[in-house]
């Protein structure tokens, strides 16, 4: 009997060193073999972008909010408790495939009558009691379970990263919000001042048609363009006040409580330098390309499960109990039993169906990889896209300057004539107002390019890592 125990033993731990994981393993995607996003000559590119990159802009303002809204989001603590859920049921499933040790005990009463006895005697009634400790290995042998832990390991990356795009989403949201914001101010502002010049040019007029000067048609049209010029007002204030309440949608604050600092253009300052990574490490940072990858993974793990279906399964199970008739006679050696049970479960015949579910598996992850590099390639494009956006940013910048300069200097022209009587009131006002236009169209290119410097931050994944104010969240 040792022997046979002995050889058992043996034949076990064999069986257990030589067990395999099948099916493929995950390797991962080489990153594209591109070494510019335009095909153009570039900016200079930077080794990292900073996981705090909004302070690039110095507002503090702007940095202010951003911390209330991290701090405060649903969003963001959903997610952080679903990550911890999937971190927990990993843990959870690597302990299945330990051996399950468990305490039993029991209390039973039996009676038997005599067709369970064979005999005409009867048996009387009687009580007993059990207590013990008892073993269940489900031995992974191909690795099915590893499979589907790296499975879970996998989807569990995907949550990370989504929770990354989450954080990205929020900070880029407050970002171009308050960016928004300090437009619609400057927007409101120059309207203001133009519909102040619009009301004097009426007042001109007047006095104009009073002197002689003007005709009723000068007052006519002054008053069309007063008009018309008073109607771009109010829209602008309801957009002003949507972009604010957004502000309070973000930090997770009422409106009644809390009330958007009033941001300027001139709160924001330009970063020296643009930031553009290596495109090889556009593949490493951003969240949505880090999240097609983790499901990409998931999907080949999920072959491996499914090829692991196809073998056999094999489980043990022993127990040591102590049984006996009355309390007082447990733990005796006349009480012991004791077992040990090893079973095989080998798939013989399914119709067809594990292999068509490994099949499937296998359709799912090519699936998976053509979304994965379809992630990739409109990542780059979008990259492409800002890019281009900042070129033409600068160069309507620059139009918009002439036109400021050019209004500018008209202005100080017609002043300089208006105080030698060369020029009429009339064309000063309109030499301001016009003025006045250009100033708004220069805010406008300026606030877009502020606006396109943050949308290049958050293309190149926002410089996400464990250093990122989402992990400081309280």
């Amino acid at each position: 009997m040792k022997k046979f125990y002995y050889q058992s033993t043996l034949s076990l731990i064999s069986l257990l060193l030589s067990a395999c994981t099948v099916g493929p393993d995950y390797v991962k995607p080489a990153a594209p073999t591109v070494s510019s996003y335009t095909g153009e000559t570039e900016l200079k590119y930077t080794s990292s972008i900073s996981a705090e990159w909004w302070k690039t802009f110095q507002s503090p303002e702007l940095n202010q909010v951003i911390g209330q809204g991290i701090k405060n989001s649903y969003t963001l603590e959903s997610m952080q408790e679903t990550l911890k859920q999937a971190q927990d049921n990993i843990s959870a499933a690597k302990g299945q495939l330990l051996p399950q040790v468990d305490m039993t005990t029991g209390y039973g009463y039996e009676k038997y009558g005599l067709e369970a006895t064979g005999s005409t005697e009867t048996i009387p009634a009687f009580h007993y009691y059990s207590l013990g400790p008892s073993i269940t290995w489900a031995l992974d042998i191909f690795g099915g379970d590893k499979r589907s832990i790296e499975q879970q390991q996998a989807l569990m990356q995907y949550q990370q990263q989504e929770l990354h795009a989450a954080f990205l989403t929020l900070t880029g949201n407050i970002v171009t919000t308050a960016m928004t914001v300090a437009e619609l101010n400057a927007k409101i502002t120059s309207t203001q001042k133009i519909i102040r010049e619009d009301r004097k040019n009426l007042q001109l007029a007047h006095k104009g048609v009073e002197i002689g000067a003007a005709i009723q048609n000068d007052i006519v049209i002054a008053q069309s363009q007063l008009s018309h010029d008073e109607t771009l007002l109010p829209p602008l204030q309801q957009q002003l006040s949507t972009a604010q309440g957004e502000l309070n949608i973000l930090v997770g604050a009422f409106p009644a409580n809390w009330q958007p600092p009033r941001f300027e253009l001139n709160d924001f300052v330009l970063p020296e330098t643009l930031p553009l990574t290596l495109p090889s490490q556009l593949v490493h940072d951003r969240p949505d390309i880090l999240a097609a990858e983790a499901l990409l993974h998931a999907a080949c793990a999920g072959v491996g499960v499914a090829t692991a279906n196809l073998y056999p399964q094999i489980n043990l199970s022993a127990n040591l109990t102590q049984e006996a008739l009355a309390p007082g006679q447990l733990f005796n050696a006349a009480s012991t039993t004791a077992g040990v049970v090893a079973g095989l479960t080998a798939p013989i015949f399914s119709g067809g169906t594990l292999r068509a579910q490994k099949s499937a598996a296998e359709h799912a992850y090519k699936a998976t990889y053509a979304n994965y590099q379809e992630v990739v390639v409109k990542a780059f494009v979008q990259v492409s896209n800002v890019l281009h956006a900042l070129q033409y940013d600068q160069q309507n910048i620059l139009a918009q300057q002439k036109a400021l300069t050019s209004a500018e200097e008209a202005l100080k022209l017609i002043r300089l004539g208006n105080e030698a009587g060369s020029t009429t009131q009339l064309e000063m006002v309109e030499a301001q107002r016009q003025y006045a236009q250009a100033t708004l169209g220069y805010d406008q290119a300026l606030a877009q390019r502020y606006r396109d410097t943050a949308q290049l931050y958050l293309a190149l994944g926002g410089g996400m890592s464990d250093k990122s104010p989402l992990y400081n969240k309280k």
